[in-house]
């Protein structure tokens, strides 16, 4: 656990990007003792960076909690689709993470796959893609003197060319734009370590 690590060797960040439970990892979710070391982590700089799914490791009622505690977070009813979502926009023009999509053609913003299911509705933080309605689909909260931020969507769903889907000008552009907001993000975390 990060907890036995040397101070040296803690990580600066940590992003879960798959479906742990799915990957038959266990443990899949965290348990009251991790979210205390997440705390913990957070606080003393440390990025957790969640993808999709990722948001899971919070499926207990304690994670839950944290969640609401933290970031405000507006307990979902289940995972069924949302009728009326979006549509989704650049809520901050300015940011680092985001200023290249302003002014672009960015197609894949107002419907970003599976939206429905995996927009985050949060009441703190900084919501820099999301619906009017308070859901994001990128995210972020300060906490203490880290971050825990949030991105509704996977780039791999926006592969420019795989075995069901033949590439083209549309999917590149869709794939480059959300890689430099991933390459932000990483440039961000690194920069402030």
């Amino acid at each position: 656990t990060a907890a036995s690590l040397e101070p040296m060797l803690r990580p600066s960040a940590v992003a879960v990007i798959g479906d742990l439970a799915r990957a038959k990892i266990q443990p899949n979710v965290y348990s009251p003792d991790d979210l205390v070391r997440v705390t913990s982590f957070l606080e003393q700089g440390g990025t957790l960076i969640l993808l999709q799914r990722g948001r899971d490791l919070f499926k207990t009622p304690q994670g839950t909690e944290w969640l609401v505690r933290t970031i405000g977070y507006d307990k979902p009813v289940a995972r069924a689709p949302v009728a009326a979502l979006g549509p989704f926009e650049l809520l901050d023009t300015n940011h680092a993470w985001t200023k290249h999509l302003n002014g672009a053609k960015v197609g894949w913003l107002a419907a970003p796959p599976n939206a429905s299911e995996f927009a985050l509705k949060a009441t703190r933080g900084e919501r820099l893609i999301g619906d009017r309605d308070g859901r994001a689909m990128l995210f972020r909260q300060r906490i203490g003197r880290g971050q825990f931020v949030y991105l509704g969507w996977s780039p791999a769903a926006s592969l420019p060319a795989t075995r069901d889907v033949a590439s083209s000008v549309e999917n590149e552009l869709n794939f480059e734009q959300q890689m430099q907001v991933l390459l932000r993000i990483a440039a961000d975390v690194t920069a402030n370590q």
